[in-house]
């Protein structure tokens, strides 16, 4: 439902039985770029969006592979040498 919302807010007096794939690809593009979602973020909107169109309001989608994809994490986690471990643990 918050998926829902927030592309409602994003588009604000219009229907969303008159919008479609345009305005769906602006929104998650607008995600990946201005707002800098994580890639499985912007996959949750997408999914909670084509499950609104699909299957509550019975319309079609096409074209949703033009949106603007969020990148994925490359952050690398942090891994203690054998030393540090011993100094944390205290032998």
């Amino acid at each position: 439902m918050d998926w829902i919302r927030r592309f409602a807010r994003h588009y604000p007096g219009q229907k969303l039985e008159e919008m479609g794939a345009p305005e769906i690809v602006a929104f998650l593009s607008d995600l990946a770029v201005r707002q800098k979602v994580s890639l499985s973020t912007q996959r949750q909107a997408q999914s909670a969006l084509v499950f609104l169109y699909r299957d509550v309001l019975g319309l079609a989608l096409e074209g949703l592979a033009d949106a603007t994809r969020a990148r994925s994490s490359r952050v690398l986690p942090n891994v203690m040498t054998r030393s540090e471990v011993k100094v944390i643990l205290g032998s």
